[in-house]
């Protein structure tokens, strides 16, 4: 993929590939092997303008932009590995792996550079069957799974869009997310149905400076875990048509990037590249309510009436 973009300096090209390779190893067990590329090996920035800028050319870059070629590189390649297998004609077992490189590198008007290098992976099974408990039909699958990733972030000076100088801050970052998932549905009668689960995640996030000679050491850790649970009803006014209820819980943690910066203390208008371990995850409750219908397979719709409440 590649275009040359409406503005001045803001060209792009792209690179994909993704590959997907399955063996099955007998009737009850298959193997899929996934793997995945991404080159960019440019995206250039035109940057803002100001409003006499726009009047006189909407098309022009930024000021500096050309000058200081303003672009980001990114390169990203993955592979995975699945392994699912019957162990009973009601039950299957599923186990994957996954380990990938992520490298981020950005040039920006300010005359500095900002580089991503990161490592990551990630490993996960799943339990599914089906059953019954008093003549009701119930699905169930339980999941666990463990992702890390390890990052060096790195910044310095630049002149016309290379490298130049020492570094101005090189730090060693890390997140490890954790999670157990266990999800059921019970079709209780032929014209109702429950289903409902529960999420338990832990997120581990935590930074190491290795640039100190700006008097500033800034390594920190956090962790947030929170149980999720979600409970919802389906009843089928007749064939065409369902009406659904349900409610849940939910959380999202700030991410490495939000984390790597505070404000100064003498100074809250100057941003101090320091872990911040003052943020909180952010806590949500909802509901949806929604009718369904379709009409001979021809037409189909939906009215849904939901609240989000985030703190």
């Amino acid at each position: 993929f590649s275009i040359d973009g409406y503005r001045i300096n803001s060209a792009a090209s792209r690179n994909q590939l993704h590959g997907i390779y399955r063996y099955q190893w007998s009737d009850a067990a298959q193997i899929r092997l996934v793997a995945q590329r991404w080159d960019q090996p440019y995206a250039q920035d035109p940057a803002g303008l100001t409003l006499d800028q726009f009047k006189k050319d909407p098309r022009q870059a930024g000021t500096n932009t050309l000058e200081r070629r303003v672009r980001k590189l990114t390169a990203q390649d993955q592979l995975g590995l699945a392994f699912d297998y019957q162990l009973h004609k009601d039950t299957e077992l599923s186990v994957y792996t996954f380990a990938g490189t992520r490298e981020n590198l950005q040039y920006l008007v300010s005359n500095n550079w900002i580089g991503l290098d990161r490592d990551y992976q990630g490993l996960g099974t799943r339990l599914s069957r089906r059953t019954s408990a008093l003549s009701i039909p119930i699905r169930w699958s339980l999941s666990v799974e463990r992702e890390s990733s390890d990052e060096r972030r790195q910044s310095g000076s630049s002149l016309l869009g290379e490298k130049q100088g020492d570094l101005s801050r090189n730090e060693v970052q890390s997140a490890v997310s954790e999670q157990a998932v266990w999800i059921a549905h019970a079709d209780i009668s032929e014209r109702f149905s429950v289903f409902g689960g529960i999420r338990h995640g832990r997120v581990s996030l935590r930074a190491n400076d290795n640039f100190l000679s700006d008097g500033q050491d800034g390594p920190g850790s956090v962790r947030y875990q929170q149980k999720s649970p979600v409970l919802g009803v389906q009843h089928w006014l007749n064939r065409d048509q369902q009406v659904f209820l349900s409610a849940g819980k939910g959380y999202e943690t700030p991410t490495l990037a939000e984390l790597s910066y505070i404000s100064a203390p003498q100074n809250p208008s100057r941003i101090v590249p320091r872990f911040n371990t003052q943020i909180a995850a952010s806590l949500n409750r909802q509901w949806e309510l929604g009718w369904r219908a379709r009409r001979a397979d021809l037409h189909r719709w939906e009215l849904v009436a939901f609240q989000v409440r985030s703190s």
